[in-house]
C-alpha cells in the first residue's frame, strides 16, 4: 500500500514543521494518546472522522458535527454561530459525502487533509485537524 508508505515518509519529514503549528491546535497532553499517530490505523480514524463531520454538517446534524469541532473553534465560534454554519451549508448543499480524501500531514495530535465532496464550494485543501482527547477534531477556524 504505497499511500501508506508515502503518508508515513512524509509525517516524519514535515515533524518540524507540525511543531511550530502547535500553538494554533490545543495542548499537549501525551496521556490523550491511545497509539502513535503517524500510523496508517491513525490516518484511517482522521478520515473518518473527516467523512463524519462533513455527513453530519450537511445534513443538518448540529448535535453530532458540534462534536467534531476542536475546543479552540467551540470557543471561537460559540454553539449558536456554528448551528448557523450547519443550517447554512444544508440549505446551500444538501447531503454530501466525502468523494476523495488525502491525509496530506500527519505528526502527533496535528494534521492536514485535503477532500472534495460533490459540491466543489466544500472542497478543501490542506485543512488542519487536531487530535483531542483521542479524537481527531476539525480546527480550520
Amino acid at each position: 500500500m504505497s499511500h501508506t508508505r508515502t503518508r508515513l515518509a512524509l509525517a516524519a519529514g514535515i515533524t518540524t514543521i507540525l511543531l511550530t503549528l502547535g500553538a494554533c491546535g490545543g495542548d499537549d497532553n501525551s496521556d490523550d494518546q491511545a497509539a502513535p499517530s503517524d500510523t496508517p490505523d491513525a490516518a484511517e480514524a482522521l478520515e473518518q472522522a473527516v467523512r463524519d463531520y462533513i455527513a453530519a454538517n450537511t445534513t443538518g446534524d448540529a448535535d453530532t458535527g458540534w462534536g467534531f469541532v476542536s475546543a479552540r473553534c467551540q470557543q471561537l465560534w460559540g454553539r449558536a454561530e456554528f448551528e448557523q454554519r450547519v443550517q447554512t451549508a444544508t440549505d446551500l448543499v444538501g447531503p454530501q459525502d466525502v468523494d476523495s480524501i488525502h491525509v496530506d500531514q500527519l505528526a502527533g495530535d496535528l494534521a492536514r487533509v485535503t477532500y472534495t465532496v460533490g459540491a466543489p464550494e466544500l472542497n478543501r485543501q490542506q485543512q488542519p485537524w487536531v487530535r483531542e482527547g483521542g479524537t481527531w477534531r476539525y480546527d480550520d477556524c
